[in-house]
């Protein structure tokens, strides 16, 4: 799943309405979404998700609208993925999720950045650098600074709350 973001143009779903976060899912809520982590960050605050995704429509997006929002720092869709994100937006990602109370932070990438041309995030041996850069910043600013530690995904559903008893809503 990746929240705060639209796929219906292209036939898929629509997560914009969806916030990060793992969540218990299924029948007898035994499977575990850990969905992308991505979110709605900016000095917009509580009204920040609802300006970026009003402001993010077909009709306002040719007003740069969502760039305006970005560039402001009001209210930006930052993934938590050295591909794409820089360093300074990433830490306002996991600071603003932190401050809401998020525990877990699933960082994500493509197997293919790890290799030179294989997708448009890694072209060149620099790009490569660049990507290895951004990722070891991000890790160790959330070890050093945040004092987060790693742990397998394995061992995730055991550092989460129970899922609820009962069946799905």
């Amino acid at each position: 799943m990746a929240p705060r973001t639209d796929f219906s143009g292209a036939g898929g779903c629509d997560y914009t309405g969806y916030d990060y976060g793992p969540f218990w899912f299924g029948e007898k809520r035994t499977l575990l979404e850990l969905p992308l982590c991505r979110s709605i960050v900016g000095w917009g605050g509580k009204w920040a998700s609802h300006l970026y995704r009003h402001l993010s429509g077909p009709r306002l997006s040719r007003l740069h609208a969502p760039s305006l929002l970005t560039r402001s720092r009001c209210a930006e869709r930052v993934t938590l993925s050295p591909e794409g994100n820089d360093v300074p937006a990433m830490r306002r990602l996991v600071h603003g999720l932190r401050a809401q109370g998020q525990q877990v932070f699933a960082l994500s990438f493509h197997s293919s950045s790890l290799q030179v041309g294989r997708n448009p995030y890694v072209q060149s041996r620099a790009d490569l650098h660049r990507f290895h850069d951004r990722m070891s910043a991000i890790l160790d600013h959330m070890v050093t600074d945040l004092s987060i530690r790693f742990v397998g995904t394995g061992d995730i559903p055991g550092l989460l709350a129970a899922p609820p008893a009962g069946r799905a809503a």
